[in-house]
């Protein structure tokens, strides 16, 4: 998640963004839920429809991980069921133990309509990640993002 200020006078325009990008650290799923907080900007408020993207994502290479996702939920666990108004989605991803490397991956899936009723009215979401497998090795997510999409 990145925010930019405008351009600082007597500043070129990378030190601008270096001076005025601010770079959330990295979502850490491994053995409990973690809840972070996403900005909702205005087009995506009046969107018909909102996508949320999770980019530069590393998994597990030998194993498979699962986790849910639900938005105003901060207290949500691993017996949060499903169809609550809240649920954001899930991600499944599977192993590749016999891959050369693990390239970062990015990922977006479409919010459902409950859970993209509830974003549009906030300026911000929480945002909550609830491991549903058991991982030995975490999960990182660099960059959550909600975009509208029509």
């Amino acid at each position: 998640m990145y925010r930019l200020c405008g351009a600082a006078a007597g500043l070129s325009r990378l030190a601008a963004l270096l001076a005025c990008a601010a770079v959330a650290p990295p979502v850490v799923i491994l053995d409990k839920p973690v809840t972070i907080t996403v900005d909702v900007p205005e087009p995506v408020r009046r969107a018909n429809h909102i996508l949320l993207q999770l980019e530069q994502v590393t998994t597990p290479r030998k194993t498979s991980a699962t986790w849910n996702m639900f938005v105003e939920l901060p207290d949500a666990g691993e017996r949060s069921p499903v169809d609550l108004p809240n649920f954001a989605g899930y991600v499944t991803t599977l192993p590749n133990p016999s891959a050369a490397t693990n390239p970062p991956k990015g990922m977006s899936l479409q919010l459902p309509d409950p859970a993209a009723r509830l974003v549009r009215k906030l300026h911000s979401v929480r945002l909550t990640f609830v491991p549903v497998t058991k991982l030995t090795e975490s999960v990182r997510i660099g960059v959550v993002r909600l975009v509208p999409i029509d």
